[in-house]
């Protein structure tokens, strides 16, 4: 569902970004010490808004390098926070001067590029300012946390990255042969046709309760709610609230934290599931180009339906995952996974280990559209003999999923809201015949940000 990769945005200072600044090789373990100690001042004065004291700071160092002879190659990020300080004040000429000497110098992060877009945008050359928010989007690392805050301080004309957030996506669409909540259960009409139109929507909210240089900490609820005019039955609404945590471990790793509930609910029958998670992982950045999320988490799931002992639900899930981002050059990205489950559920039809296996794919933006498409396959083995088919065999599926998506970057750049149109397509292949069917879900949707703060 593209609403729920919405893209996203990274702040100034993170310490991955500080892996990025080249380190000067000083002769002298004591005035490397010292200078280093400088930038760190810097740093902190930057994000701290104390932006004279950041120039004062940054020219006291920038004469103890020229004195020097100047061949300390951090001057070139010194020269950036002075020219963002500049910047916040508004002194927009000198902020210039002092970002291209930045760059002139070899120091090259999406924030200096982003800086370059702010001041040029704001001296009226709306052609350079695009081409470097594009340069700074290009050499970003595939994370949805930084992706999104650099969009934000775009879209927000350099004021600070806001606290809280509400996003609303209106959809309407098409399902060849709906599955409901879980299309994981016995087909009432086995392999006939249950199709519907669709309208529904997806409503994001984000509260930061800390977003800083090193942490984030944000609390979010989902909703998705859809309605199926040709069957009522299977409309649902489905609620999740998290909370997710970040911590960087190193320049070079962040230790990532989560819980989350969810609660859905079926039009007809009422609470339909709750699901509890707890996880944890590593976002890892071994080069400039690649990203790797190492993860694991454990999921305890209630059902409310009414089943047969054998087709009790109710149990645990175990996952463990790598997802990849790769950047292969001009801003074509891909991002493979693998992922692991294993299924101990009460009722011996679910009980169940598998794998999924997959990825994304985004050329460059053609023509002011943005397409993706995802390959996603996955296999499930089941323990036992499955009560469906009359205890005779057990139970395997084999589903693959193909999704296309087109977001239309153009027409969010003049009017704020980015409409998308999706097509999705699933084969669940299985050996049951109740289990096996083949659907057709192409949608389209308006992602809205209907207040920020």
């Amino acid at each position: 569902m593209i609403s729920r990769t919405v893209a996203a945005l990274l702040s100034f200072a993170t310490p991955f970004f500080m892996a990025q600044v080249v380190q000067a090789t000083q002769a002298d373990p004591k005035a490397e010490a010292s200078q280093e100690s400088a930038i760190e001042e810097i740093r902190k004065a930057y994000s701290q808004k104390r932006d004279e004291d950041v120039i004062v700071l940054a020219d006291r160092a920038l004469h103890e390098i020229t004195m020097k002879g100047d061949s300390d190659l951090r001057a070139g990020e010194i020269h950036f926070w002075r020219g963002a300080s500049l910047r916040r004040l508004g002194r927009e000429k000198e902020a210039l001067v002092a970002l291209e000497e930045s760059k002139a110098r070899g120091f090259n992060t999406p924030e200096l590029h982003l800086e370059l877009a702010l001041v040029r945008r704001s001296q009226g050359d709306a052609l350079m300012a695009e081409r470097d928010f594009q340069e700074a989007e290009r050499i970003l690392p595939s994370d949805l946390e930084k992706q999104e805050r650099l969009i934000d301080r775009w879209n927000r004309d350099g004021k600070d990255e806001p606290r809280f957030k509400l996003t609303l996506s209106p959809q309407a669409g098409y399902d060849s042969n709906i599955v409901g909540l879980d299309p994981n259960t016995p087909l009432i009409q086995g392999n006939t046709r249950f199709d519907s139109a669709y309208v529904g929507a997806y409503l994001d909210t984000r509260l930061f309760l800390i977003r800083n240089n090193h942490q984030t900490l944000e609390l979010d609820y989902q909703n998705l709610a859809r309605d199926y005019p040709s069957s009522t039955k299977l409309s649902f609404d489905d609620n999740v609230a998290s909370l997710l945590g970040r911590q960087p471990l190193s320049e070079l790793a962040d230790l990532e934290v989560r819980a989350s509930l969810e609660d859905a609910f079926m039009k007809d029958t009422g609470n339909f599931r709750v699901m509890r998670t707890l996880g944890t992982g590593l976002l890892l950045y071994p080069l400039h180009d690649l990203q790797l999320h190492v993860f694991g988490d454990w999921s305890s799931m209630t059902f409310f339906d009414s089943t047969p002992s054998e087709q009790d639900r109710d149990g645990a899930i175990y996952r463990i995952g790598l997802e990849a981002a790769i950047d292969l050059g001009r801003n074509w990205m891909m991002g493979p996974y693998v992922i692991l489950n294993k299924y101990d559920s009460k009722g011996s039809d679910y009980v169940s280990h598998g794998w999924d296996v997959g990825f994304t794919i985004r050329p460059e933006e053609f023509l002011g559209f943005k397409i993706s498409a995802t390959v996603d396959v996955s296999e499930q083995d089941y323990t036992n003999l499955n009560s469906v088919s009359g205890f005779a065999v057990k139970r395997r599926d084999r589903p693959v999923q193909i999704t296309l998506a087109v977001v239309f970057k153009q027409v969010e750049r003049m009017i704020g809201y980015a409409p998308a149109i999706s097509v999705t397509y699933v084969y669940h292949e299985s050996n049951i015949s109740v289990f096996k069917y083949h659907r057709w879900d192409p949608q389209v949707e308006l992602g809205i940000n209907v207040l920020s703060f």
